[in-house]
């Protein structure tokens, strides 16, 4: 093969690199100081540079003013095709969705060409490995790993290619295999009626299948006993809180404080590590930092953002010139230890209405109860409401595939938990 000086290569500006890992060039020449230069600079008839960029670099620092190169013109169709890869993953102007598409690319036919690697003992160290992919565009083999996992999933959903940087594709893509593998854990947990049901149990809903939900008449205190610990995977509930028996009967408020701060406390250690929570709470408490305290003394990390439901189209307001209206409800977000990522990008503020006659006062919507589901959890999970009121938040576990307990221990609001959910799985059959 001939010899070229390396100042006379030329190279086309929209080709130029921004980045060489000094560290991998080092390594480079000196495999290239031992061994020599076993894959020649490839150039055009006009000295242009295909491909071997990294290559020249080595070379010069070795001291080298010539070296070996091969012309496109004269490489046969395999030798082509790579040339033309290898130019193309250097074009600065190259997105990310092409960047990855044309590493696979380059990973395949050089498999093709030397096979797939053997492994284990009887392997003969032959066969084409990622490392080699590695060593041949100068990065780790780590990146070239994640690239071509990241690659596989831009052809099985392409939208992950419409996001601002491989950054972001990589992250939604490392989130989507965390919920999948969530999903088949939850999957192949099996609720024992043992490990998660006492005699009290009247309202576990089966009826050609389990659908997964239990409604519990019982002081949640006790019942939180029977539950396996590192069993729940998220916590939503919005306790008794008696703000409106506060301010319109004198009741006290703090026997509300005083339950939800036992329930947190018991409920702990039956959540998972990561376990997202959601808490809905009075303003008052919030902004007197009650709700702070109880929840960070109770072990659990807190966020600073909380989530807002806003009542769109609702307002109660008696005097509307000393306060704004109260047409919005603070949720309170933490989590057990460190938090694991939501399912879905998330706003703050959710404006979702409640449709028809309340059948509690504190009934929440079931699209906002779902919507809130999907931000913190996988399908097929297991989530735990204690104070669970109409059972609305055990409607909307069902409607998005969760498994849900919920728990009641006011005879009227049982009642009323009971007979929503026969409708509505009435509806469903």
């Amino acid at each position: 093969m001939p010899l070229i000086n390396i100042k006379d290569i030329k190279i086309k500006p929209d080709r130029i690199r921004k980045h060489f890992d000094d560290k991998k060039l080092e390594e480079l020449a000196e495999s290239i100081r031992t061994t020599g230069l076993i894959e020649p600079v490839i150039i055009d008839q006009n000295n242009y540079l295909v491909a071997g960029e990294r290559r020249i670099r080595a070379c010069q620092l070795l001291g080298w003013s010539e070296v070996r190169i091969d012309y496109f013109e004269s490489l046969d169709e395999w030798k082509q095709k790579v040339a033309e890869l290898d130019e193309n993953l250097h074009r600065s102007e190259l997105s990310y969705p092409e960047e990855l598409a044309a590493k696979k690319r380059l990973h395949s036919m050089y498999v093709e060409k030397y096979g797939e690697p053997k492994s284990g003992r009887a392997g003969d160290g032959t066969g084409w490995k990622i490392k080699d992919t590695a060593e041949r565009l100068g990065i780790s083999a780590g990146s070239v790993s994640e690239d071509l996992q990241l690659a596989d999933a831009l052809e099985k959903n392409p939208d992950l290619g419409t996001l601002k940087s491989k950054v972001a594709a990589k992250n939604a893509f490392k989130r989507s295999q965390e919920l999948n593998a969530r999903t088949i854990i939850a999957a192949l947990t099996k609720k024992k009626k043992s490990d998660l049901e006492m005699d009290s149990v009247d309202g576990t809903y089966q009826g050609a299948v389990d659908t997964g939900i239990t409604l519990v008449h019982q002081d949640c205190l006790d019942y939180i006993k029977t539950l396996p610990d590192n069993s729940i995977a998220s916590l939503i509930t919005d306790p008794p809180w008696q703000v409106e028996f506060d301010s319109k009967f004198g009741s006290d408020p703090s026997e509300g404080l005083d339950l939800t701060h036992h329930m947190l406390k018991r409920v702990h250690p039956k959540l998972q590590d990561g376990a997202l929570c959601l808490l809905f709470c009075a303003t008052r408490h919030l902004i007197t930092g009650m709700i702070y305290n109880m929840i960070v003394d109770t072990g659990y990390n807190i966020f600073d953002t909380i989530f807002i439901w806003y009542k769109a189209g609702v307002a109660h307001n008696s005097h509307p010139y000393q306060k704004p209206s109260n047409d919005y409800e603070p949720i309170v977000f933490f989590s057990k230890g460190t938090p694991r990522q939501m399912s879905r990008p998330s706003y703050a503020v959710l404006p979702h209405q409640n449709h028809g006659h309340k059948s509690h006062p504190a009934e929440k919507p079931v699209t906002l109860l779902s919507d809130l589901i999907k931000r913190i959890t996988a399908p097929g999970e297991l989530i735990f409401d204690p104070f669970v009121g109409s059972g609305n938040l055990l409607i909307a576990a069902h409607q998005t595939g969760r498994k849900a307990i919920g728990v009641e221990l006011n005879d009227k609001n049982h009642t009323i938990a009971d007979s929503n959910l026969t409708i509505y799985l009435g509806d469903q059959s």
